[in-house]
């Protein structure tokens, strides 16, 4: 200072003051990223500072995670290495460096968390100074940085795998970056999806709170990405032709026409070039360069977004930048998988559609159309039909009412489909189960004179256990049952389990569930009466019009788990509803019940019947033990009626011949 007069070094420090205490100039989250986010070469093709520069339709996506955007979701469905990692580390360079806080980050396991911040924070922090300044040291005595935890002045970064209900329900945050969230389905419990838990600890921030969810999608009908996509703007990308400049998004096929838009001579999968949908002409690859910076986003539902709380976008492979995946790369691996589906292996398709197109996939699946079921309508029967040896009751319970379906069945596996009830009724009040009760105890007249109750009662116990259990415990032909998935297991599981005690008190018999919809597939598929044909008349239709989208809500699709193919049950349409379809499983498994006790369906009466004079109501065949009942008592071997399984067709038959 010696050598600097008064004057000049009041007006330094005064300059001084005035530039601590100036506001710093506000960064966009793209900006603090070129200036903060060094991708290091041991996982970055590109290495050096982020720039988005190439990858421009990034840009957009990442500014509106700032505090100043009104958003408060931010969704993001692209395909693999179009920069759906870059968001998630942009923004958390930005969270570090300019606006901390407490912030969420979800992968689908974490093993996966774990690697992310190996290969990705932790290199990040290492190559840049500011960030470096920040974020504690994992080798310090604070401990206030591990593998999966990250602290930094007013924030932290919390690495979650989404199995981790702990993980995810623990702490308040700010922000959530939920990444790849169409992998998170087959490791979330039963707690609900990872993304409502991490977004529920963001209650206390109110407008303050920041969601991006990015990710590839995967099965049609069952995709995170895919239902944020929807419930969002649904912003494109539209790039400008570099012929006649007209605006358009680039498609594999025209979603209307179903006109391939990317074509390539046969054989040649470096000829490919792109049509204008305007003018015609061919773009080929390397055009991307002029198209791609003069590209916009655009909303095409400005409609929706829930009042700009949610903003969606969609990305295909065909916007990646040059140097990088493309377009002859896109026809090679689509060629190659075309190929395969035709051998019947659709698993390289699928990834081509998930990971190349950024859409769902439907798997090859096995599927009977309600249109079919419908046109096997047939006219009112007034008496039921004599080829009826034995009447079951299938009850669905929900939280709020109950849906019963009454079906007989006679030789070779033969189903008639006699009534089908909803009781709209709480079932934690008395009436719901006095109206079923009603129908459990319903006579039904045969066209020769018989009369019969039904033999069975098989109830799910999944909702209102202990009302459940309280009623089958007084009635001696109703059983309390419980659904169980999975190939190879018996539609009625013979061994009683016990449910526990208070509310699970009581034994309960499980019902493989998926076997039983084989067996009613195979029941709709069959289009001539006689062995498991279906049988529906025109009176229970006209009381339930959707009875027949119920039964074919669901399909048969083919997946991998752990290298094997296995076929499995799903939903057409999430949320469809399909109780009649569960409540005819629910019948399937009270036939097996009978069959096991001895009762054979090939007999014109079952053995458990009693057959009276026609029409003569004073002596009604008693199936069921009479309307005031008492408790019965459980042997704790079971039955003593062990009879034969098999013996399902008058040639003695399995089911399943």
């Amino acid at each position: 200072m010696s050598h600097l007069t008064f004057d000049e070094s009041a007006s330094a420090l005064r300059a001084a003051l005035a530039k601590s205490w100036a506001p710093r100039p506000r960064l966009s989250v793209s900006e603090a990223a070129e200036r903060h986010l060094y991708l290091s070469a041991e996982y970055s093709k590109e290495a050096g500072y982020a720039s988005f520069d190439r990858y421009c339709y990034l840009r957009e996506p990442i500014d509106r995670l700032g505090p100043d955007d009104p958003v408060r979701v931010v969704a993001f469905k692209g395909p693999i290495q179009g920069g759906k990692t870059i968001i998630g580390q942009a923004w958390l360079t930005y969270i570090i460096a300019e606006d901390p806080g407490p912030t969420i980050f979800v992968t689908d396991t974490d093993t996966k968390a774990r690697i992310f911040s190996k290969k990705r924070i932790d290199l990040m922090v290492r190559d840049d100074p500011t960030l470096n300044g920040l974020v504690s040291d994992e080798t310090s005595r604070t401990k206030g940085n591990t593998i999966q935890f990250k602290t930094f002045p007013g924030g932290d970064i919390k690495l979650v795998g989404a199995q981790s209900v702990t993980g995810l329900t623990s702490d308040t945050c700010r922000y959530a970056m939920i990444d790849e969230a169409d992998d998170h389905k087959g490791n979330v419990s039963y707690a609900g999806s990872s993304i409502s838990l991490a977004m529920g600890r963001q209650t206390t921030y109110g407008d303050m709170a920041k969601t991006a969810i990015v990710s590839s999608p995967k099965v049609k009908g069952d995709s995170e990405i895919e239902a944020w996509f929807l419930r969002g703007d649904q912003r494109m990308f539209y790039v400008p032709c570099p012929h006649c400049g007209e605006y358009q998004i680039l498609e594999w096929q025209d979603e209307e026409t179903k006109e391939q838009r990317l074509v390539w001579d046969r054989g040649d999968p470096s000829s490919a070039r792109y049509l204008c949908a305007h003018c015609g002409h061919a773009i080929v690859n390397a055009d991307k360069n002029k198209m791609l910076p003069a590209a916009e986003w655009r909303a095409t539902r400005p409609d929706l977004g829930e009042a700009g709380f949610v903003t969606s976008y969609a990305l295909n492979g065909l916007y990646l930048p040059t140097g990088s995946f493309s377009w002859p790369d896109m026809v090679r691996q689509w060629e190659s998988a075309v190929a395969r589906s035709k051998a019947g292996d659709t698993d390289e398709l699928r990834t081509f559609v998930n990971t190349r197109l950024a859409k769902t996939f439907e798997p090859p699946a096995d599927a009977v159309d309600a249109t079919s079921l419908a046109s096997r309508v047939e006219p009112e029967w007034g008496d039921i039909p004599n080829g009826i040896t034995v009447i079951v009751i299938g009850v669905d319970v929900q939280n709020d009412r109950l849906e019963a379906m009454t079906c007989g069945f006679g030789a070779g596996y033969e189903c008639w489909i006699l009534d089908y009830n909803v009781i709209p009724i709480d079932p934690l009040d008395a009436a719901a189960w006095s109206a079923l009760d009603a129908i459990r105890m319903r006579e039904w007249d045969f066209q020769d004179g018989r009369a019969m109750r039904a033999n069975v009662m098989c109830i799910d116990r999944q909702f209102r256990t202990s009302e459940v259990q309280a009623y089958v415990r007084t009635r001696n032909n109703a059983h309390a049952t419980r659904g169980q998935g999975g190939n190879g297991k018996p539609i009625w599981d013979k061994k009683p389990r016990k449910g526990g005690r208070g509310k699970n008190e009581g034994r309960f018999n499980v019902v493989g569930v998926d076997t039983g919809k084989d067996v009613i597939f195979s029941m709709q598929k069959t289009t001539q009466p006689g062995p498991r044909f279906l049988h529906v008349p025109e009176d229970v239709v006209k009381r339930n019009d959707d009875i027949f989208d119920q039964l074919t809500a669901e399909k048969r699709v083919k997946i991998k788990v752990s290298g094997k193919t296995q076929w499995v049950w799903r939903k057409k349409v999430e949320g469809r509803p399909n109780e009649a379809l569960d409540t005819l499983n629910y019948c399937l498994a009270g036939v097996h019940l009978l069959i096991a006790s001895g009762v054979q369906l090939n007999t014109h009466v079952a053995r458990t019947l009693k057959q009276s004079t026609p029409r003569d109501k004073s002596k009604v065949a008693q199936s069921v033990e009479p309307e005031h009942e008492t408790p019965r008592k459980r042997s704790r071997r079971g039955s003593s009626k062990r009879g034969d399984p098999s013996g399902w067709f008058s040639e003695g038959g399995s089911l399943y011949d």
